[in-house]
């Protein structure tokens, strides 16, 4: 009786770059951060193939402050409820992390001021010095389609842009700044050429980044009307615990989110005309994704979920307790989920669910 011949066994590893960056087209992020984890040809196909398609929900990228040798980065997708562990180089180290779109992070790092891509393991410095700051925008123009940077500095009442170039790799092209005329209780978002801000008195600060000066960047004020009982001048006045303030971009519209400590929330519109913000009650096909420094804003239809719902991640202070909050408009009722993440020192960004 012959004895069967085992089949040769084929390595994985051996498929040709091409076949490997056919078969990551269609996958989504969290497909490709397990792609890459298979072998070294496996991650160069996933490194020389970057843009993914969408998923349908943002995600949380989550990095410890403490410097140890397990150096993570852990990324929480709402998808499907999971973390994915990416590592990151030991060069950037932070001890800041902004989310910007694309993936690219903004760093407080031992080199000064760096744009990380925790995907790619793409860095530019940008400043040798740390700046101190609260949010920042990665974003393009037709005028400046290489790409800005925007962030606002913390203890300083400035912001600053950059501008890039790649004649020679991405470089910073010129550096742009301007002081804000009040103060800003909330994060900043972009619709279409120009970045809004809230200010403590609910007036809109308005940033024209759609034709750059070379020396201060245009800011005007629109003035808005809203309910004594919701500004925020108000309630610091009253001496109340801190509210959060969080604008948000959707389909169009600006949209902003306030969030009492007692698990409440409170949702106005920016009628531009009227000059004045309109509570909602429903946001229709609308998922609000939102931080102290960042919101994005799905559609419920494309990601088979329920609309007219917020989650809100609470992190304050560089703790991050590994739980969100499910605020219901529907029924005005809310829920704390936990995130199967280490808690502790954190770092947590929300990014949009693309790069």
């Amino acid at each position: 009786m012959k004895r069967r011949r085992t089949p040769p066994r084929h390595s994985w590893s051996h498929l040709s770059q091409c076949l490997l960056e056919l078969i990551l087209k269609p996958l989504t992020l969290p497909d490709r951060v397990r792609f890459g984890s298979v072998c070294r040809s496996w991650r160069r196909a996933q490194l020389e193939c970057l843009h993914a398609p969408a998923p349908p929900l943002p995600f949380l990228i989550i990095a410890d402050i403490i410097k140890d040798k397990n150096d993570i980065i852990q990324l929480f997708s709402f998808s499907d409820k999971r973390t994915y562990k990416l590592s990151r180089l030991r060069a950037h180290l932070a001890e800041r992390y902004a989310s910007s779109s694309q993936g690219w992070l903004l760093t407080n790092s031992p080199r000064g001021l760096v744009l990380f891509n925790p995907f790619s393991k793409t860095a530019i410095r940008i400043h040798q010095k740390n700046f101190d700051f609260r949010d920042s925008r990665f974003i393009s123009t037709q005028l400046h389609p290489d790409g800005l940077l925007f962030f606002r500095e913390s203890n300083i009442n400035r912001f600053i842009v950059y501008t890039f170039d790649y004649w020679d790799g991405m470089e910073v092209d010129a550096i742009h700044l301007n002081k804000w005329e009040k103060v800003v209780v909330s994060n900043v978002i972009l619709r279409g050429d120009k970045l809004y801000a809230l200010y403590e008195d609910g007036s809109l600060a308005v940033v024209d980044v759609s034709n750059l000066p070379p020396r201060n960047i245009p800011l005007t004020n629109e003035k808005m009307e809203l309910k004594r009982e919701y500004s925020p001048l108000e309630q610091w006045r009253r001496q109340l615990v801190r509210q959060i303030y969080v604008l948000v971009e959707s389909c169009g519209e600006i949209l902003m989110v306030m969030i009492k400590p007692l698990k409440e929330c409170h949702v106005f519109r920016a009628d531009l005309t009227n000059k004045e913000w309109v509570e909602v009650k429903d946001l229709g096909d609308q998922l609000l994704f939102i931080t102290d420094a960042s919101s994005v804003s799905v559609s419920a239809t494309e990601t088979g979920g329920k609309g007219n719902i917020i989650y809100y991640i609470p992190y304050t202070d560089k703790f991050f307790e590994g739980q969100y909050v499910e605020f219901d408009l529907n029924t005005n009722s809310s829920i704390i989920h936990q995130i199967p993440a280490r808690i502790g020192l954190c770092l947590v960004s929300l990014i949009p669910a693309y790069f």
